[in-house]
């Protein structure tokens, strides 16, 4: 989680906005993570095999919300941290999206 000093990114880049929760690990084995992204590269990451939507995104949740899969060797241990790379930099207001 992130203090409100460091955060300039929009609410969508949080799941949880009130306490600045851009990502969280899941406990246990599998290094599964839940990440906020920007919807364009949710859907990359959908498109590629390395995320699910979350079942609330778009409905109780931020549309860019995804389950990201635990790395499984370290080509995917760097993909997995390019994601929550990019998913921290959206929320620090590092990362902006492209005009439309």
């Amino acid at each position: 989680m992130l203090t409100r000093t460091h955060t300039t990114g929009p609410e969508q880049a949080f799941l949880v906005p009130q306490v600045r929760e851009f990502a969280h690990l899941h406990p246990g084995h599998d290094g599964s993570l839940h990440i906020a992204l920007p919807l364009g590269l949710a859907a990359d990451a959908i498109r590629h095999g390395w995320a699910v939507a979350h079942p609330f995104a778009g409905i109780r949740l931020t549309a860019g919300m995804v389950l990201v899969y635990g790395p499984r060797d370290e080509r995917e241990l760097d993909i997995v941290t390019a994601i929550v790379s990019t998913s921290h930099a959206w929320a620090t207001g590092e990362f902006t999206l492209p005009a439309a």
